[in-house]
């Protein structure tokens, strides 16, 4: 019984990923095609409800729908958009953005005390609907520490260590500062879901989390003052390639 329902669930994961590779880029990630399909199928639902004799008087209103569902599965889509991401510098001395946004605030922090314990510099990234939702690695290191409240509006949290015993942390919550969002149904209740576990190697820039369809982000990033800042307020961001600081020469 364990086997046949590790076969189904290794099926249903396989599939997405190969519907993914066999797009060109910018590819979906596998966790929207469910979304997508759904929102599909709910227009073609409607388009053939519309064709039934029984329904002709509500042949303009099953019409509308089937179109709202479609434009539905089609934003679905843009907003699960997985574009090709490589570093810029030299990856292990380079800090990059962790998400897509725009950098609300910088502001120098004499101690974060839940994971860097130290002085820190605190970047804030601003996240709307329509950026691309993929998080990545900000450095190469070690899933240390992750936290998630069941609580929606209660961060989740990421502390990351590398191999020069430098620690960053990571908090996404949902984002105060939205133009517009996608309220549930249509929308994700979860603001973010993480791949990987605490105790996870990764490289610089490797699929950290996604972003909810339809909701908005609000990342922060806790980095030792002992780094250079490269970056500034208002200045645009692109997971996995822009560099928001560095390690100081020697």
């Amino acid at each position: 019984m364990s086997k046949q329902k590790n076969k189904q669930t290794s099926y249903k994961s396989t599939v997405p990923e190969l519907l993914s590779a066999a797009l060109p880029r910018p590819r979906i990630v596998k966790e929207g095609w469910p979304r997508v399909a759904f929102f599909v199928a709910v227009a073609g639902l409607f388009v053939w409800l519309s064709t039934r004799p029984a329904l002709s008087r509500l042949a303009g209103l099953t019409g509308w729908l089937a179109k709202f569902s479609l434009a539905t599965g089609l934003l679905a889509a843009y907003s699960y958009r997985d574009p090709r991401r490589e570093p810029l510098g030299n990856a292990p001395d380079y800090v990059y953005a962790p998400a897509d946004g725009t950098i609300l605030k910088i502001e120098a922090v004499e101690d974060e005390p839940l994971y860097v314990k130290g002085p820190a510099h605190k970047i804030v990234i601003t996240s709307q609907p329509l950026d691309v939702p993929v998080l990545r690695m900000p450095l190469p290191g070690q899933i240390d520490y992750i936290h998630q409240h069941r609580l929606a509006h209660e961060p989740t949290k990421v502390g990351i260590a590398t191999e020069d015993r430098r620690r960053l942390l990571l908090t996404f919550r949902a984002n105060p500062y939205k133009r517009i969002s996608i309220p549930e149904p249509l929308g994700a209740k979860k603001v973010v879901d993480l791949f990987p576990g605490a105790g996870q190697s990764l490289p610089v820039t490797r699929r950290l989390g996604v972003r909810g369809f339809g909701a908005t982000l609000l990342t922060t990033l806790y980095i030792p003052q002992e780094l250079d800042l490269l970056c500034r307020v208002g200045q645009h961001t692109q997971a996995g390639m822009t560099i928001l600081g560095r390690v100081k020469p020697a």
